[in-house]
């Protein structure tokens, strides 16, 4: 975990395959977790 707090609560909390909406202060974006190693 590092200093992008909001990338990682759904990076490594967040459901497989799902998109998944993030906001920061540079405005939304949209995650999809493939796969975790």
């Amino acid at each position: 975990m590092g200093s992008y707090l909001p990338f990682d609560k759904v990076c490594f909390s967040a459901e497989l395959i799902t998109p998944h909406l993030v906001k920061t202060k540079f405005g939304w974006h949209v995650i999809k977790i493939l796969y975790r190693t």
